[in-house]
């Protein structure tokens, strides 16, 4: 697939939506840990901080179109000399590809002209086709986050 790229805007509420959307919709189908936290409220939030970072100096964000239909989706955000990729989606019908690997050379590119050296991103557990696609692309996994509601 031949995916065209372009930037997205902070005006662009729908589009970053509909990515996110799909994200919270992976994130319940393969991650029990994350199924409950992904409510429609969370994702209008999720959206609005997004389009208010997108909208800031710090955060970019760029979709993959297949002949004008949006294909996939990847924000990255810079604070200091790190660099972090805080979204990347890509609509089931596309996936396997190389949309993935094509919004990762964009934000690898964003990264270089900003001479930052260190990327890192978070990877929800149970994802583990997105942690398999992370690592082929060079991440090693460096920490774990544990998390709980409650103690005792």
């Amino acid at each position: 697939m031949q995916a065209t790229i372009r930037t997205v805007s902070a005006k662009e509420r729908d589009l970053v939506r509909m990515f996110l959307q799909e994200l919270a919709d992976h994130q319940r189908a393969v991650s029990a840990s994350y199924a409950a936290r992904y409510t429609e409220r969370t994702v209008d939030d999720w959206t609005e901080a997004c389009c208010r970072e997108l909208a800031a100096d710090h955060s970019w964000a760029t979709i993959a179109e297949d002949g004008g239909s949006p294909v996939g989706f990847i924000k990255v955000s810079v604070e200091g000399s790190s660099g972090t990729i805080d979204d990347l989606v890509v609509l089931p019908r596309a996936r396997g590809k190389g949309i993935g690997t094509s919004l990762l050379a964009w934000a690898q590119r964003e990264f270089d002209a900003r001479g930052i050296k260190e990327v890192e991103l978070t990877v929800s557990e149970g994802n583990d086709s997105a942690l398999a696609f992370y690592e082929r692309h060079g991440f090693q996994t460096v920490t774990r986050t544990l998390r709980t509601g409650r103690i005792g």
